[in-house]
């Protein structure tokens, strides 16, 4: 099956980034045939987002951790492999039929034990044409009949590897006695044609079997002699030459493979994969999962190809908030609502950008275009993702747009509006039950100014007092968080939906946030009268500093810190 293509949200998600992923990746899949899209999430769902999808009846979409290109990206899957007791013959067979260069040898149930390979095949046929009368390998009698193809006129087939010395028995009668008088009978096995004298001496000796060549067939008088001595016999249409080469090749596979450095993760990234082979006299190295079974084969020629994952951007366009790895992917549309970031392409995209309160908004709009009616699933997480990013229509940010879409989708949804709304920010205020790390990590977004950065979260309630007295605990977090990733200052919004007023919590450069005339009502804590939204804000009360935008005051702020000739992205 080809890689779907991927719709994803960004880092930290809030309920419209996973619900626009989830929606638009249903419209994607309605209109376009056989290509598969795949909504994705960057994070776990928060609890509003969490009750939203309960309600709806839908799963949370895939967890999306990276699209870094990974060994399981590039290695040729389903690859021929033989098991560790099986001939080496039927390594060459599909090395030859196949034209590998490699085959995995496994045991048990698919566990990576050695790699025939080129090299390894070589070494152990060298020894083959060697000019001496007798040779070693290690072989089993199961193998050597198979490796013949061979008829057992007599004896049994042992599957059991035992060390065996090859005399081939084109002497004299005399010539030979004295050869064979000299041989271990046990691990001896006698090659040779129609030699009736060759044949009742070897008897004689015992020894462990006696390979007849040419398609001849013994006299029924050698046959029970044999039987009486317990010497095995194998009858085989190839010649001396063939039948001693191909005896060779009996050897169990396991004992002609390479056992070194041969294997490779395959979830090990692309770059790492390339040093990793690249350092190995390998051509190619078996890839294999977590217990160690083979998945696939990736070869040097694997690495020139040129993968990437294809993603779609839902409600975000910045790289500090996107699925780690972007730069590695291919970015096909952008559809969002906020300002425009910094990333490039390098091809025409589809970017789809509007002053809408939220994603859902844009995306359901879209549904209309292509005359597509939503599922009563996908129009309440559409509703609810609308309602959220607007709070319920009360942030600066909502738009007509907004509010048309959000009254066609609660019809399709089944539900009333403004009973649902309330309904969905009551069941997913849980403030009082979660951790500091989560409130500070909810909808948290880093932003980028030239060489500086901040970060901004922010969480809803209804009512003030369900923070209680966590204020002073939040604000000894955010210092950490600023202090360890380096920002110029960390802020978690703390919005009333039902006030529609925020508190504005806030570590870093006092000077900053004093500039937005917000009332310090505690150390760190400012109260922000009708700041609901924070991508846009409306001016604080006019008692304080009418008509000044917060944002700007920091944007501005920002310039200062990166020198003259860094440019807004805010204004």
């Amino acid at each position: 099956m080809n890689e779907p293509i991927y719709v994803v949200g960004h880092r930290n998600p809030d309920t419209d980034s996973i619900c626009s992923a989830i929606a638009y990746a249903d419209l994607k899949n309605r209109i376009s045939g056989s290509t598969r899209f795949v909504p994705c999430r960057l994070g776990a769902p928060n609890p509003q987002t969490a009750w939203v999808l309960h309600r709806a009846e839908l799963a949370p979409p895939r967890f999306l951790g990276d699209v870094h290109i990974r060994v399981h990206d590039l290695m040729t899957p389903d690859v021929k492999q033989i098991k560790a007791d099986d001939p080496l013959l039927a390594a060459t067979d599909i090395m030859q039929r196949e034209r590998l260069r490699m085959v995995p040898v496994i045991e048990g149930d698919g566990q990576l034990s050695g790699m025939i390979t080129l090299f390894s095949l070589t070494d152990h046929l060298l020894n083959v044409t060697a000019p001496v009368a007798s040779l070693r390998a290690t072989i089993s009698m199961e193998n050597l009949v198979l490796a013949l193809k061979g008829d057992l006129t007599n004896g049994k087939v042992d599957a059991e590897p035992f060390e065996a010395e090859f005399l081939v028995g084109v002497a004299g009668a005399y010539t030979f006695g004295k050869e064979i008088h000299d041989r271990d009978p046990a691990s001896t096995i006698l090659f040779t044609a129609d030699r009736n004298d060759i044949i009742m001496t070897a008897i004689e000796r015992k020894v462990r079997a006696i390979v007849i060549t040419g398609g001849v067939r013994l006299s029924p008088d050698a046959e029970q002699a044999a039987a009486d001595a317990g010497v095995a016999l194998i009858c085989t249409g190839f010649s001396i030459t063939q039948a001693l080469n191909l005896a060779k090749l009996a050897i169990p596979a396991r004992l002609a493979a390479e056992t070194g450095d041969i294997r490779i993760h395959r979830d090990m990234l692309k770059s790492d994969a390339r040093r990793h082979l690249l350092s190995s006299h390998h051509r190619g190295l078996a890839v294999v999962d977590d217990d160690g079974h083979v998945v696939g084969i990736l070869t040097r020629s694997d690495l020139l190809r040129n993968v990437r994952k294809q993603v779609i951007l839902v409600d975000h366009n910045e790289d500090g908030q996107s699925v780690p790895g972007i730069y590695d992917a291919e970015i096909l549309e952008v559809v969002d609502h906020h300002r425009i970031g910094g990333f490039t392409t390098d091809r025409p995209i589809t970017y789809l950008c509007k002053p809408y309160g939220s994603t859902c908004s844009i995306v359901a709009t879209l549904y209309r275009e292509y005359g597509q009616t939503p599922e009563p699933a996908v129009a309440l997480v559409m509703l609810s993702g609308i309602l959220s990013d607007t709070v319920m229509f009360r942030s600066p940010t909502c738009t007509d747009i907004d509010r048309e879409m959000a009254d066609w989708l609660s019809e399709l949804a089944g539900v009333d509006l403004d009973t649902y709304g309330l309904e969905m920010f009551r069941n997913s205020s849980t403030v009082a039950d979660r951790t500091d790390d989560s409130l500070l990590s909810t909808d948290m977004k880093e932003f980028a100014e030239g060489k500086v950065t901040f970060s901004v979260s922010q969480i809803e309630v209804v009512g003030f007092e369900e923070i209680g007295e966590r204020f002073e605990s939040l604000l000894s977090g955010l210092e950490m968080m600023r202090e360890r990733k380096g920002y110029l200052f960390a802020t978690l919004l703390i919005t009333d939906i039902v006030a529609g007023d925020s508190l504005l919590l806030y570590a870093g450069d006092t000077r900053i946030v004093r500039e937005t005339g917000f009332p310090e009502r505690a150390p760190g804590v400012y109260y922000a009268k009708g700041l609901i939204s924070k991508e846009t804000t409306v001016a604080p009360d006019a008692d304080y500093r009418e008509g000044v935008d917060p944002i700007r005051v920091l944007n501005r702020h920002m310039q200062k810190a990166t020198g003259p000739h860094s440019r807004s992205r805010f204004s």
